[in-house]
């Protein structure tokens, strides 16, 4: 089967539907009530968790009980893995943790002086803390030179590339590429990266200049393709969480699917609901946007591990790499993957709205990830925890790549979740 990256037309709302948006005329004041009387099932926390380790299993040596433990101390750690950063600051070169190792945090640094509140931390943690230092280069300097490759991408039309990441394991850069590459192309990208990283003396070795930094490539089947941006009917979408900006609530979406929205209320179910385009964040650094439900009544809730059992959004978290997650799409339905960069750039056509993406996407992959048309703007979820909204990637039934926009940025919406 020809696999292409293409930027997902979402599907319809009910897919994700953590608005759960019911199909009956309500008065504003009557949507607090609404949240008792819906008759459809909820699942907690731990029984959509449950689900997700048992999807995880399907390609790990884990038992299903191992693997719904490791999930929940991967939520557990997502806190301190934020302090980690925030500790270890503009010397950070990477922070991850390995899928297919015992559960640890590894953190590398530039430097060599160590950080001993990294060492008061690790006797805090419920998982080993490994600290290597002697990076060449810190998060921060990658990231501004993948925003700098990502834009020379876009503006020099470079074929055949579909994005660039931060290694979230090793000091390099990784280029998405696909059928259109050629050596050509990677030989430009390798000299594109050495002009906007190359040789870098080593202050702490008496400036010993190191070797430009490792370039990767990822390679995949099939090529980019246009996608039709405004005036997207939500048909072809799906819903992400539901939001609240003071007393209004509302659902989320990708910003590529369109201002004009209709929905359903169930994964399966019509088109019969109307809603109300309210902002978005589509350019360099988010793709999404959210709108109101015309009469429906929203709930803290979505459709995520079940098409059937909607899950209680427990609140948001931050992602990082080796992370397992899973996501639902209209099209795809429910599948999971692992968390490669936290760093990513897309770079195939119009997946920033014509501009230059920036560095700050998330992007996963799995052997059972499936990613389709019609996915864009779902949630990525750990159990009931809320990671992001579905952008796009590569097009497969299994083994795809799939890119999002990572929770946080719905504060640019003026929107919180609603839990």
């Amino acid at each position: 089967m020809a696999r292409s990256i293409h930027v997902l037309r979402s599907g319809a709302l009910g897919t994700a539907l953590t608005a759960l948006l019911l199909s009956i005329t309500l008065p504003s004041s009557a949507q607090e009530l609404a949240d008792t009387t819906d008759t459809t099932p909820v699942m907690s926390h731990q029984e959509a968790l449950s689900l997700d380790a048992e999807e995880f299993t399907k390609t790990s040596s884990l038992s299903e009980e191992d693997m719904e433990s490791r999930l929940e101390l991967e939520n557990e750690i997502a806190g301190s893995i934020e302090e980690i950063r925030t500790i270890s600051g503009s010397r950070l070169s990477a922070v991850y943790v390995l899928p297919e190792e015992a559960l640890a945090i590894h953190v590398r640094l530039t430097g060599d002086n160590e950080i001993e509140r990294l060492s008061e931390l690790s006797s805090s943690l419920p998982v080993p803390l490994h600290v290597e230092y002697g990076a060449t280069y810190s998060q921060e300097e990658l990231v501004e030179a993948t925003n700098e490759i990502s834009e020379r991408i876009v503006l020099e039309n470079i074929k055949g590339v579909d994005g660039v990441e931060v290694s979230g394991t090793t000091e390099s850069l990784v280029f998405v590429t696909n059928s259109e590459a050629d050596n050509s192309t990677r030989s430009s990208l390798v000299g594109i990266a050495s002009e906007v990283l190359g040789p870098k003396p080593d202050v702490a070795s008496r400036g010993v200049i190191h070797s430009p930094i490792g370039v990767v490539f990822e390679e995949h089947e099939g090529s980019a393709e246009n996608t039709s941006r405004g005036g997207v009917a939500l048909s072809s979408c799906t819903s992400g969480f539901t939001v609240v900006s003071g007393s209004v609530r509302g659902f989320l979406t990708a910003g590529h699917c369109g201002n004009t929205q209709k929905f359903s209320t169930t994964p399966t179910g019509s088109l019969t609901q109307s809603s109300t385009f309210k902002s978005q964040n589509y350019g360099k650094a988010a793709d999404i946007q959210w709108h109101t439900p015309t009469v429906a009544a929203s709930f803290k809730q979505f459709f995520g591990s079940s098409a059937t059992s909607a899950t209680t959004q427990l609140g948001t978290q931050t992602t990082y790499v080796g992370q397992g997650l899973c996501h639902r799409g209209k099209v795809s339905g429910y599948s999971c993957g692992y968390v490669t960069s936290v760093s990513f750039a897309p770079t195939w056509s119009e997946a920033c709205n014509g501009l230059g993406c920036s560095a700050v996407f998330v992007r996963a992959s799995g052997t059972n990830l499936a990613n389709r048309r019609g996915d864009s703007g779902g949630p990525w979820f750990g159990g009931a925890y809320a990671y992001g909204i579905h952008s796009g990637g590569l097009i497969a039934d299994v083994g795809a790549w799939a890119a999002f926009t990572p929770i946080a940025k719905i504060s640019t919406l003026g929107v919180t979740l609603y839990k």
